[in-house]
Formats: C-alpha cells, structure tokens, sequence
C-alpha cells in the first residue's frame, strides 16, 4: 500500500488528508502520520532515512512495497487510533474511494 498517502498527487493527498482528519476527529487528537510523508513527497517531520530504515526493520515492512502508519502518543491513545484507522475506517472507505484511472494503475498495474 505505499503511496496510498503520497503528497504529490492530488488523490491520493486527498484521500490522506480524509483519513487523517476523521481520525483526529473521532479520537480527538491530531491524527497520524505515515512513511509516505518522506522528503521525496514534501514532508520529513525531521525523520532520517536511517530512522525511516530502522522502522521498516521493527515492523517487517518493506520500504519499497509497504505503507507505515505512525502514531506518536502514549501506548493506549496510540492503539485505539490504529484499531480505527485500520479496523474502522480503512477498510472502509479503501475500495469505495473514487480513484480516477491513472492512480488505480499507480496501485494495481495496468493489468
């Protein structure tokens, strides 16, 4: 799922922005952030690329395949938002967002 919140291409950084801001919403904090926000999509947060290596490695991701979704609050606050954002609201609302053809082929292939 990387590149499911890229900043340089309008759906996607939509799409990143209504999740994001539902989950700050519903759970009144300020959200997440994921290893799509990297310097090569505009944003850093003042994360190395070593930092970046190293949290890939604690999770089993694979940086060049893989979306880290990061929540920097005490471990409680942090647990009830990854459960809604994956649980509740990713799933959810993945598939029945529109994507315009040339995103769905940056996702799926042109198969």
């Amino acid at each position: 799922m990387k590149g499911l919140f890229r900043k340089d291409v309008d759906e996607t950084k939509k799409y990143g922005r209504l999740v994001c801001d539902t989950v700050a919403e519903k759970l009144d904090n300020f959200g997440f952030f994921t290893s799509d926000e990297r310097p090569e999509y505009r944003i850093s947060y003042g994360i190395s690329e070593k930092e970046y290596t190293y949290i890939f490695e604690q999770v089993g991701a694979k940086e060049d395949e893989h979306l880290v979704a990061m929540f920097a609050y005490p471990e409680r606050e942090s647990l009830e938002s990854k459960i809604f954002f994956f649980e509740k609201l990713l799933r959810k609302t993945y598939f029945s967002y529109a994507l315009d053809e040339k995103i769905f082929k940056m996702f799926f292939g042109d198969s």
